[in-house]
């Protein structure tokens, strides 16, 4: 594919995430995503759940360290994976964490965070009580997108992921309020959303995204329409 473009940016969502508290480094803090797109899944049976996990940090690395460390350990490991990096909240504490994407089997943790151990990343200690709860989730990441129009995209290495630019910076609030009126007035809602932004040309580009298993480009021009009635409105 010829028509490949790369984004640095951030997304932010809110999720369901559990402690997992075995087959990792003891006393080290792991989270797994329980319900990865809550907006579409709410509509489907969870038939196939996609394998999110959260490794904690103790500190804030630069995203330099994060991706140099990976790039390192994807050399010799057993699998493709995808990182991103950011933020969880959860009870308002904010934990820093970088987000594993691509692990075949929970085995594969523990080998994952022996390996950035060995890169010089240190692991946040945390107890072994189990919690699941609401988190506000924020991640950097690189995007790898596709364009179908100026202001629309697919994500090239998360499949029935899609973009669509907005005129302004939203607050997590109003993204929230909008999202739900757009979901309360119109019978196609199956669609989990997300707010972001792309850095690119020099510059922040807002946008939302949209997970729907078998979204296409009308269906996302739709999803858009509607968002933007209510972003103008």
């Amino acid at each position: 594919m010829t028509n490949i473009i790369e984004h640095f940016g951030l997304i932010c969502k809110e999720e369901e995430l559990s402690k997992i508290t075995d087959a990792i480094i003891p006393n080290t803090g792991v989270y797994e995503s329980k319900a990865p797109y809550p907006g579409y899944y709410d509509y489907f049976q969870k038939d196939v759940k996609p394998l999110y996990i959260y490794l904690t940090t103790k500190t804030k690395y630069s995203f330099e360290k994060i991706i140099r460390c990976s790039q390192k350990i994807q050399k010799h490991f057993d699998c493709k994976f995808y990182i991103a990096w950011g933020t969880i909240k959860i009870y308002q504490k904010k934990i820093n964490v970088i987000r594993i994407l691509g692990l075949k089997n929970f085995c594969q943790i523990k080998m994952l965070q022996e390996e950035y151990v060995k890169q010089g990343i240190e692991l946040k200690k945390t107890s072994k009580k189990e919690i699941q709860t609401q988190s506000i989730i924020k991640l950097h990441k690189l995007f790898q997108i596709s364009k179908v129009d100026n202001d629309m995209c697919f994500d090239i290495n998360e499949q029935s992921h899609a973009y669509f630019y907005i005129p302004k910076k939203l607050s997590w609030k109003e993204f929230v309020e909008i999202t739900k009126k757009v979901k309360y007035n119109w019978k196609q809602c199956m669609f989990d959303a997300a707010l972001g932004y792309f850095y690119t040309d020099f510059k922040i580009q807002e946008i939302i995204r949209i997970y729907n298993k078998n979204i296409d480009k009308k269906y996302l021009q739709l999803i858009k329409e509607k968002y933007l009635a209510e972003i103008i409105r």
